[in-house]
């Protein structure tokens, strides 16, 4: 599906949830396809606590977009006001001091806890941008069986 039918349906989406909005941009980065909304306020609240929000916006416009066409192996990320990308700037720091550390001190690292989101996209960037590491998530026992992503040499 082209990005412009992308937006033209996302479009259509917002405004059927009554969102006023001044811009909504598509493009597609590492594998993945943005769709990026300013909206005129309530951007918190659009937000939501922890994201809560912006999660369930982006799981329904998924499937809307799967339900218009869109292939399976897609990948949306719907950001309102590069909340999405500041929180991956982070993620991707420290994924970097991370593989640092590897070099140093030749030893495997442990992220930090993060959602399934966030995994896969450390997932997706160490495979684009260090292919000579490789990401595993797994379950952590000792934190209840939360998942935990380890990044290792191959």
């Amino acid at each position: 599906m082209k990005n412009s039918e992308i937006k033209d349906i996302a479009v259509e989406f917002i405004q059927t949830l009554n969102i006023a909005f001044s811009s909504l941009s598509v493009e597609r980065k590492d594998e993945r396809v943005w769709i990026n909304l300013i909206p005129h306020n309530d951007i918190p609240k659009l937000i939501g606590y922890r994201g809560q929000n912006i999660n369930a916006i982006q799981h329904l416009l998924t499937l809307t977009l799967f339900n218009k066409g869109l292939s399976p192996n897609e990948f949306i990320i719907f950001d309102i006001d590069g909340y999405r990308e500041k929180k991956e700037e982070k993620v991707l720091s420290i994924v970097k001091k991370k593989i640092e550390n590897i070099k140093k001190y030749d030893t495997p690292q442990v992220m930090p806890f993060l959602d399934a989101q966030e995994r896969r996209m450390v997932h997706l960037y160490i495979k684009l941008h260090y292919p000579e590491y490789v990401s595993e998530s797994f379950s952590d026992e000792k934190e209840k069986g939360k998942r935990v992503l380890k990044i290792s040499l191959k």
